[in-house]
């Protein structure tokens, strides 16, 4: 008969009992979280201390602190899943200290302090930087609030150059994005900025200067006859079309497009010249002869547009998906975050903020290692 091992029955009771420090690995990143918290100043975060000299006790800021750290590191959110895993799993014992707060004392915790929350955040990429982990030479633009990335460009490189001079960092940061945020009012605005500059897949108003703001234009009925088939000549400021057709411009000043801000000079071709042109069907469905709306910046944005196909910008193009689906696939599938628990954008901020901490945390201290990263601490 197979004997297995036995353990220690539930009733039994020991002589020598065990410390739970014991129980806890030594390198174990619950003690990161401990140490790190420790050193963190509630006030100049300004998380909220319960100061009432009446009623029981409060329970200290850093202890419910430590405890959404480590939940959210292991990804438990949910204030009553905390208060459960505070009674039953050794770690979260050794980190409050056997104590266990109610739900509603943690889930409060998360609700009153949202500006702390996101202060704690700020303050542990301070520490990053102090360990040159942060250097922002590339800066991956992927979310904003609004429906339409377009014009998103510039107000999410207002904020980098935000971010860094709050985090100190001085050097030079390629602002990557992909196609959706391509917008030439946005690239040119911010193209020239002296510590950001935009690094954006082209695609759309992109792929050619003279093409129309939606891609292809309605208007043609044929596709040999869109407006990237058009020549320009650059001596006599004209466009000659497939069928060697040349397009005077009609404007002495650029028109700006109601809908993306996008400067535009309008070349037509004589109404008498398109009537008797044999391409006609396939090229303009106007009485008044085929016309082409071209970029005022079209020069500027052809050399732009040249720059995105050399080697080093190809790479950071390359590097986008490389940064950024890293923390967001960590996030949503490792550690199960696919909905906030809260309401209202300046809780979500907050609780994303936490999300974000974890995710920092746990990649830093896999980066540099334990005792490294209680060397940076002390």
């Amino acid at each position: 008969m197979v004997e297995y091992r036995q353990g220690i029955p539930g009733q039994q009771l020991i002589l020598y009992q065990q410390c739970i420090d014991e129980l806890i690995d030594s390198n174990s990143v619950v003690r990161v979280v401990d140490a790190c918290i420790d050193t963190v100043d509630m006030d100049s975060l300004g998380l909220r201390i319960n100061e009432q000299d009446t009623g029981a006790r409060a329970y200290a800021p850093q202890l419910k602190l430590k405890i959404y750290v480590y939940g959210y590191l292991n990804g438990v959110c949910s204030s009553r899943r905390l208060e459960r895993e505070c009674r039953r799993t050794v770690e979260l014992l050794w980190l409050t200290q056997g104590l266990a707060p109610d739900f509603k004392t943690i889930a409060d915790f998360r609700k009153d302090n949202a500006d702390g929350l996101k202060a704690t955040f700020k303050a542990f990429l301070l520490m990053c930087a102090r360990l040159q982990l942060l250097g922002f030479e590339s800066v991956v633009a992927e979310v904003t609030n609004q429906q339409n990335d377009k014009q998103q460009l510039t107000r999410m490189i207002e904020h980098i150059g935000k971010q860094k001079e709050e985090l100190e960092v001085d050097s030079q940061t390629s602002v990557i994005a992909d196609t959706g945020y391509f917008s030439e009012t946005q690239i040119m605005g911010t193209k020239d900025a002296e510590d950001c500059s935009p690094v954006v897949s082209a695609g759309g108003e992109g792929q050619e200067s003279s093409q129309s703001t939606s891609g292809k234009n309605r208007e043609v009925p044929s596709e040999a006859y869109e407006n990237d088939k058009f020549r320009y000549d650059q001596r006599r400021d004209v466009y000659v079309c497939p069928e060697r057709q040349e397009l005077a411009r009609i404007t002495a000043a650029p028109a700006i497009d109601r809908h993306g801000g996008r400067a535009t000079h309008k070349y037509r071709a004589e109404a008498q010249v398109c009537m008797g042109c044999r391409a006609r069907s396939a090229c303009t469905r106007s009485e008044k002869g085929r016309m082409i709306r071209v970029s005022a910046n079209r020069k500027a944005m052809e050399e732009y547009l040249e720059l995105l196909k050399s080697p080093t910008y190809k790479r950071l193009t390359a590097q986008r998906k490389e940064i950024v689906e890293h923390p967001f696939g960590t996030l949503k599938r490792s550690l199960g975050y696919t909905y906030f628990l809260v309401k209202g954008l300046g809780k979500v901020k907050a609780e994303f903020s936490l999300m974000c901490l974890a995710y920092n945390l746990k990649r830093v201290f896999n980066i540099v290692g334990f005792q490294c990263f209680m060397a940076a601490m002390r």
